[in-house]
């Protein structure tokens, strides 16, 4: 979309290409005032100024500018230039939750203790979002970022629906096939923030075994048949109380299924303690296999606001950056300048 590269628009410098979408590209970009790395989601205003793709991009804004949760991506910036719309969002370095479940580790599915600690903080950005009489309505794997610290961010809000109130339903029927709610393809009115905890279900199915729960068997008529018909399957043996809680998010009836808040009080997530957390982060970290500039981006960025600590605050962070290092010293040691500065950034710490 922007053909030379870098250039620098409002002060952003555009590095280089890191996503492509159906009507978006998405940049890295350095900002010198601010010392630091963001992402531009660029969209170009070919279409017309009502369009469904620029009504979703404004939809995005207004849903972000709206929202303050450490679980939900964060939006810096935005402007139009050069009939370009413009975004500047939070850079997460580690990728999507669906390139984590691409690893070899993670093929067959997440263990119960990395799952509960995804899978919270998830069900905690999506019930900020729900306690905002808003729905995502496009929940699935390729829209939870993972950032510098291996927290999952909720992203993407392009189909964002608004003024969700209890008693409001919709006919917007769009999102993602695999993900979506029976109700939404039997095109009548639906509750949308009940879809999207259908859609969470479907996704924790895809973390807890490495396959989704509908596959595509000779058409995408008979996936949509299969979805109507609630004929899913889990692919292997969950643990009961992990069991429970897909059932009860993939119910036919939405009113049956559970909400956010109900989640967050079962037992299975009220036990989660610090040390869980920690745990939970250094293993699927570690499953992450990074380039060297990506592990080199990732772990910087981490590091860069720590001059401004004080002495005993984010000591987790501390011990979460130092092990991700044993993980990634192996790649940085090839590149001599950074490897050095990387160590003494580390031992100040110690």
């Amino acid at each position: 979309m922007l053909e030379a590269l870098p250039i620098t628009i409002h002060g952003y410098q555009f590095l280089e290409e890191i996503g492509k979408g159906g009507f978006s590209n998405v940049y890295l970009v350095y900002s010198s005032t601010y010392n630091q790395q963001f992402v531009a989601k660029v969209q170009k205003t070919e279409y017309e100024r009502n369009s469904k793709q620029i009504r979703a991009f404004t939809a995005e804004v207004d849903a972000l500018a709206s929202l303050n949760h450490p679980n939900i991506i964060k939006l810096y910036d935005h402007f139009f230039e050069n009939q370009y719309y413009i975004m500047i969002l939070e850079y997460c370095p580690f990728g999507t939750l669906n390139d984590l479940m691409k690893e070899e580790k993670n093929k067959s599915g997440m263990n119960s203790e990395n799952f509960k600690w995804f899978s919270r903080q998830i069900i905690e950005a999506l019930n900020e979002v729900h306690k905002s009489n808003m729905s995502h309505h496009d929940i699935k794997p390729h829209n939870i970022l993972i950032d510098g610290y291996g927290r999952p961010k909720l992203a993407d809000f392009g189909l964002c629906l608004q003024n969700c109130k209890n008693d409001v339903l919709t006919s917007s029927f769009s999102g993602s096939l695999s993900f979506m709610a029976p109700e939404i393809l039997q095109h009548q009115p639906f509750d949308p923030q009940k879809a999207d905890m259908w859609s969470l279900g479907v996704m924790f199915m895809y973390m807890l075994t490495g396959e989704l729960p509908f596959k595509i068997i000779t058409s995408q008529e008979q996936l949509k048949r299969n979805i109507m018909n609630c004929s899913y399957d889990i692919h292997k043996i969950l643990p009961r109380k992990i069991n429970s809680i897909i059932r009860r998010l993939m119910m036919p009836d939405p009113n049956r299924r559970f909400t956010c808040e109900e989640l967050l009080n079962l037992p299975f997530y009220e036990k989660i303690t610090q040390n869980d957390q920690s745990r939970s982060f250094n293993s699927s970290i570690s499953s992450l296999k990074m380039s060297t500039s990506c592990v080199a981006t990732g772990l910087f960025r981490s590091c860069s606001n720590f001059n401004a600590l004080k002495p005993n605050e984010n000591f987790d962070q501390v011990s979460k950056i130092k092990t991700l290092s044993n993980y990634s010293l192996n790649k940085l040691t090839r590149q001599k300048t950074m490897a050095p500065r990387f160590h003494r950034k580390l031992n100040t710490f110690q």
